[in-house]
């Protein structure tokens, strides 16, 4: 693995006569060469470091080197090591936690090497993006510029290999998007949600492209005022989205990303008051009402805070965090048959399940209700009958309980 490979390198050697592994069904062919890691130094072979694990070390880094035979020694380690990608993935994602992405890089560089998948390409991306944002931290401008190319060009090739796949597309987004590239990031989100299954991911990606479709039209300011926000600089933001506000005082665009910033930075007043400026200007979109949402939540202005969330769920009715952030508000309000409502549009349009899995559990235990498998899903459906109408299944509960505390899931 490229952690020891400071220490060890790689000798070939050649079979002369076919290798069973004791007590497996696996057998290497005569006459292949076998690659196996030793210690730096060493320049000839001794039978101490002809050993399994020297075999299958030394394979993984031939295949990263696209060695000749690689196919044959994929083979031979998927049969001696099933878990062998896993493995690397979860020592890579384990070095990532502990804030070490050159220490994480081999691992998944290897693991992309060895079984090449859209998974495996987008954790080598943003291995390289976590090593950009550590060299930018320490100044290296240098490894900085080269590991943003680099995650660039993973993800690239892995368009190239599978195809227009929905995440590495939503990475390149968010890539090109980190980078200031936002006509480019616009462009890969837009061939993202025509790929791209229903969810509330695919309506996270439909926010996060209203907003930059606003920013290409914007003034550099601005365009450094989305950044910061971005990258949680929101100080910095404020102060950017001021000075475009003091160029462009009547553009809602200014107050709105202000007001966005000051409630992440726990500013709820100052928020407020620019979200309130961005709908006297006229602009009364979704994610205003849901700005005004989240800040009269903060505030515990809970009743407010509900009805700017309807007011959302009205101007933007498929956004499915509004109907998972919906259906926790009426329970709280006790209002369980709208909850339940709401829960159940929400399950239709796929919601995630770690997001709605935590709304079922507040609502079961507020109400003592069970929610089944089944959708309850309404359809209107037309006839000659005058008397036919809306056709839905019923949905009959009404349980007295006390509010509790929720989380407004964000589009971003």
């Amino acid at each position: 693995m490229k952690e020891q490979q400071n220490n060890t390198v790689i000798r070939f050697i050649q079979l002369t006569e076919d290798l069973a592994i004791d007590n497996t069904d696996i057998r290497l062919p005569k006459g292949i060469v076998l690659p196996v890691e030793v210690p730096k130094g060493v320049k000839k072979l001794e039978a101490e470091h002809v050993t399994l694990p020297a075999i299958m070390s030394g394979m993984v880094q031939a295949i990263a080197e696209d060695h000749k035979d690689s196919d044959t020694y994929r083979k031979f380690l998927s049969a001696a090591w099933p878990e062998l990608e896993s493995d690397m993935t979860k020592t890579g994602i384990a070095k990532i936690h502990q804030k070490d992405p050159e220490g994480a890089f081999p691992f998944f560089y290897n693991a992309y090497k060895y079984a090449p998948q859209p998974n495996s390409c987008i954790n080598l991306s943003n291995c390289y993006r976590a090593i950009a944002e550590l060299a930018a931290d320490n100044k290296d401008d240098e490894t900085e510029t080269k590991s943003w190319l680099s995650a660039r060009h993973t993800l690239l090739e892995g368009l190239d290999k599978f195809g227009e796949n929905a995440d590495i597309l939503r990475s390149l987004g968010e890539l090109e998007s980190q980078m200031g590239n936002f006509e480019e990031a616009l462009s890969y989100f837009n061939k993202y949600l025509t790929v791209a299954e229903d969810g509330d991911e695919k309506s996270r990606i439909k926010g996060i492209v209203k907003k930059i479709r606003s920013l290409i039209s914007s003034d550099k300011a601005f365009l450094e005022a989305y950044d910061a926000v971005m990258l949680g600089h929101y100080s910095e933001a404020i102060e950017k989205s001021t000075a475009f506000i003091s160029d462009s005082p009547k553009v809602w665009n200014g107050y709105f990303l202000r007001g966005w910033a000051k409630r992440l930075a726990g500013d709820t007043a100052g928020a407020r008051k620019d979200m309130l400026e961005c709908v006297s200007l006229g602009h009364t979109d979704a994610d205003v009402y849901t700005e005004l949402s989240m800040i009269e939540y903060l505030e515990g202005n809970k009743e407010l805070s509900l009805t700017y969330l309807e007011t959302a769920a009205d101007l933007d009715p498929d956004s499915v965090s509004t109907m998972v952030n919906l259906a926790n508000a009426y329970i709280e309000a006790n209002r369980f048959d709208e909850a339940r409502e709401w829960i159940e549009k929400a399950r239709y349009a796929k919601a995630s399940p770690e997001h709605l899995s935590k709304v079922i559990a507040f609502y079961e235990k507020m109400t003592g209700e069970k929610i089944g498998d089944e959708i309850i899903h309404e359809e209107i459906v037309e006839s000659d009958d005058e008397d036919a109408g809306a056709i839905a299944d019923p949905v009959h509960h009404h349980h007295e309980g006390c509010s509790c505390g929720h989380d407004h899931e964000e589009e971003a």
